[in-house]
């Protein structure tokens, strides 16, 4: 999910991994941050599971 934060900073979270949230100057560069922090929670997930 997507927002507009107050100072002009666009905020990106993942409400189906709870703590992954990220913001960016533009909406790509928050996309850009929370794919890789998504990418690194799961990887964490997995290497508990494996």
């Amino acid at each position: 999910m997507l927002a507009k934060e107050k100072n002009g900073n666009d905020h990106a979270f993942c409400p189906f991994f709870q703590g992954c949230l990220s913001q960016g100057d533009t909406f790509e560069e928050a996309i850009a941050n929370i794919t890789e922090i998504v990418k690194l929670y799961i990887e964490i997930l997995l290497s508990r599971v494996c």
